[in-house]
């Protein structure tokens, strides 16, 4: 017990001598996993219900090679299947914004669509595409296209009626209108969208994994577990996690670099019901 408080008390002298550690998610995280460590240690749980930190890190270490190659797949799942459905629910939402008898005809559709379990469309994807990485995007794009569609078309059609008569009163063309005037009002609603898109997205390779059995953080977590491999199993899970994190800022320092004047204060129709 007191070679563990003396490595938690140089390891927190280290981190001390760090700027980072002053940030309050830096400090909690910390914290916690101190927290986490301790706990596992006085009440000596075995390390197949709750391994400590150490042993997760050492599981990670010791078979980087292998989360390495599974974390490569699950991020190009998780771009391909965000870049596709994001250009299809950008279009989609240009086309349901500008024809109404477009509007009318599809957009049930969709809303119909997207309240379907995306785990019971994973086998009709394995008919269609078999055991693929078509199938495993199909999946993603299903999970993470609604989100920036409902989004980007509430920002369109969220203008003010004294801009577009401005706009009219100047002669402008519907590409003016729409350059000028609502895609500018719709991207802190689209950005707010892509950000939670991303977050669903990477939700939906863990499905995909999952389902299809092909390779993965998900898929290695499933051969972990039979194989009574905990502490790997945990390493894929923290994998999940910081990868979709970092996506998520990823796209947030992209926002800040397209809209420097606004820092996310907006609430978006599908922000306001999760």
């Amino acid at each position: 017990m007191e070679k563990v408080i003396t490595k938690l008390m140089f390891i927190k002298n280290i981190l001390g001598q760090a700027q980072v550690v002053k940030e309050p998610p830096v400090t909690f995280g910390i914290a916690i996993i101190v927290v986490w460590e301790l706990l596992c240690r006085i009440l000596d749980i075995p390390t197949y219900l709750l391994p400590t930190p150490s042993i997760i890190v050492k599981a990670a270490y010791k078979y980087y090679w292998l989360v390495l190659s599974n974390t490569a797949f699950t991020l190009q799942e998780v771009l391909a299947g965000f870049v596709v459905g994001s250009i299809f629910s950008i279009i989609l939402g240009i086309l349901i914004t500008y024809y109404s008898s477009f509007r009318k005809v599809f957009l049930p559709y969709i809303v119909l669509f997207n309240n379907l379990p995306k785990l019971a469309l994973a086998p009709l994807f394995i008919v269609w595409f078999g055991f693929s990485f078509l199938t495993n995007i199909s999946i993603v794009v299903a999970l993470g296209a609604f989100p920036v569609l409902i989004n980007f078309v509430a920002g369109l059609e969220g203008i003010k009626q004294e801009e577009l008569r401005l706009m009219q009163s100047y002669n402008a063309t519907k590409w003016q209108v729409f350059y000028h005037v609502r895609l500018f009002h719709s991207m802190p609603f689209l950005f707010a969208g892509l950000k939670l898109s991303m977050v669903l997205s990477v939700a939906g390779a863990v499905v995909a994994e999952f389902v299809t059995g092909n390779a993965g953080l998900a898929y290695l977590m499933l051969l972990s577990s039979s194989n009574l491999q905990i502490p790997l199993m945990f390493a894929c899970l923290l994998g999940l996690g910081v990868l979709g994190l970092a996506l998520y800022m990823v796209v947030s320092m992209i926002e800040k670099s397209f809209m420097p004047w606004t820092k996310g204060k907006v609430q978006t129709t599908t922000e306001a019901t999760m």
